[in-house]
């Protein structure tokens, strides 16, 4: 059984508990040499990183088990350093190649006439080194697509809530 903890900030990520995501500081950006046209575009983007990873989390986990995936995403210190590998694989890939706007793609091409299967955008909406980072943790699996049987209810008076998760 995993110890949690209450989410916090490093120098790398910090916590919005608005949005129940990790986003990473703008330090990783300049750490791997990237840039964007000014900070707007660029914490921006940040937020949309988190939002296509997390949100790809839930869309392949159960969705039974949303509550509990963020609780363990946000309280689990064993599950940070996946999260940031991953965020930071989707950032790298963003930076080399826009990557991150895949989901912003239209399944539509009105010139050529064709559809892109909305299945294929879903599965390549984050990169394959942001997914592998998500596959390698196993207890518990967050990608589990069962259902676990634990429900985590938000007004459920217990620690989880007391840390605003």
């Amino acid at each position: 059984m995993a110890s949690y903890e209450k989410p916090y900030d490093t120098e790398t990520m910090r916590y919005d508990a608005t949005l129940h995501q990790y986003i990473l500081m703008p330090k990783v950006i300049n750490d791997l040499g990237g840039s964007y046209k000014d900070d707007g575009v660029r914490d921006r983007t940040l937020k949309a990183i988190s939002r296509r990873v997390y949100g790809w989390i839930y869309r392949t986990a159960n969705s039974g088990n949303r509550y509990y995936f963020e609780f363990e995403l946000a309280c689990n210190p064993l599950l940070r350093p996946i999260i940031e590998e991953a965020l930071t694989a989707q950032l790298e890939a963003d930076l080399a190649s826009g990557y991150n706007d895949i989901a912003l793609q239209s399944p539509i091409d009105f010139v050529k006439g064709t559809i892109l299967d909305r299945d294929t955008i879903e599965r390549n909406v984050i990169c394959l080194e942001a997914e592998d980072a998500l596959r390698s943790f196993r207890s518990p699996n967050i990608l589990f697509a069962g259902d676990l049987g634990i429900r985590l209810e938000r007004n459920n008076p217990d620690r989880y809530t007391e840390w605003e998760y």
